[in-house]
């Protein structure tokens, strides 16, 4: 059975989708850790914002995963009086219009090269070369909270625990099996192992 979360989409889903992207690629998973034990000595150094600041690249990974798993459907407005012209064509006022924010955050339009790839380097000053296009995800037009409790989740999390996937998981099924609707649904589980950090 697939798991849907519609209250806190925004908390869960994204945590859940940090976990496996980091986990699923192994060479954020050491830049993320080198990054930690440089600037931090524990899990009590990253209980204020300001300990989080000096993580640059912890920023890019939880910016690139929420873009790429985006928790929620979409931003609905109004027509004004009159109507207006969207993409080319004549909407009608009063009529209710949007777009998924998953829809915005994979175009190339906004996000240039690779869309579709988890590459938590397009968000560092360089970006992946000088054709780089980073727009600012729509996802984190509803506040900081959310942005602060997911780098507070993945540092402490991260660094009490040594975090893998579990023999018996399958990353790319449960790859294959995320859906952006309104809400996020994984359609199979993540299955991850957690063993104290000595």
């Amino acid at each position: 059975m697939g798991l849907q979360h519609s209250k806190c989409s925004d908390t869960t889903a994204g945590t859940i989708a940090l976990f496996f992207h980091i986990l699923n690629h192994s060479a954020v998973y050491d830049k993320l850790m080198h990054e930690f034990t440089a600037h931090l000595y524990g899990p009590g150094d990253i209980s204020d914002f300001k300990g989080l600041q000096k993580l640059p690249y912890l920023s890019s990974v939880v910016f690139e995963s929420l873009r790429l798993v985006t928790p929620l459907g979409g931003m609905p407005r109004v027509v004004p009086n009159g109507g207006c012209i969207i993409v080319g064509k004549f909407v009608p006022e009063d009529t209710i219009s949007g777009i998924p924010l998953y829809a915005m955050q994979v175009s190339p339009e906004n996000y240039y090269p690779s869309p579709m790839e988890f590459l938590p380097d397009r968000w560092q000053p360089n970006g992946l070369g000088p054709e780089t296009k980073t727009k600012a995800p729509m996802c984190f037009s509803f506040g900081d909270r959310l942005w602060f409790k997911l780098h507070l989740v993945v540092a402490k999390s991260f660094l009490v625990h040594d975090m893998r996937f579990a023999p018996s998981s399958d990353p790319q099924k449960f790859k294959d099996q995320i859906s952006n609707m309104r809400t996020t649904i994984f359609g199979y589980p993540l299955l991850i192992t957690a063993k104290p950090r000595k």
